[in-house]
């Protein structure tokens, strides 16, 4: 049995590593826009998650219990309006394929569910179809793709 933490905001900094982690994988899967990864910084990544706590939101972090520097998924939701979204997961590449995503998943699923949260949604990077697939297995489905015309500085 996978036992998860759960943590508030005030523990965000401790899922930097596990951050970049997924940023550098993300970057060195994509086709079109390694470099661009590269850009983004976690002071940036933490900000965004200010201002949706500043308006309303409610973020929440799990990590496995036991592997807390291997694996982390983090939500956030706005109670009154019912929607939420799956922010991040990310789970290091030697603990994959032994149900720690799909156990980190389930439970933000069921968080958002318990907190009343109809309306769910989560970004996946272009090129990741393996996301997609286990994505899909939780009944997501693509709703619309963000085209960008990004150059190199």
């Amino acid at each position: 049995m996978i036992t998860l933490n759960d943590w508030g905001y005030d523990k965000i900094d401790a899922i930097e590593p596990l951050w970049r982690e997924l940023i550098d994988c993300n970057a060195s899967a994509s086709v079109h826009f390694a470099d661009y990864y590269k850009t983004f910084s976690f002071p940036v990544r933490k900000s965004f998650l200010e201002e949706k706590i500043a308006g309303g939101q409610v973020v929440r972090i799990f990590t496995i219990q036991g592997l807390e520097k291997d694996g982390f998924c983090a939500i956030s939701y706005h109670p009154e309006q019912g929607f939420g979204t799956i922010e991040m997961i990310y789970v290091k590449a030697i603990h994959r394929g032994k149900g720690y995503g799909s156990a980190l998943f389930e439970k933000a699923l069921s968080a958002l569910k318990e907190a009343g949260i109809q309306d769910i949604s989560l970004d996946v990077a272009y090129g990741n179809e393996k996301a997609v697939a286990f994505y899909e297995k939780y009944g997501f489905h693509i709703f619309t793709q963000t085209l960008i015309n990004w150059k190199k500085q």
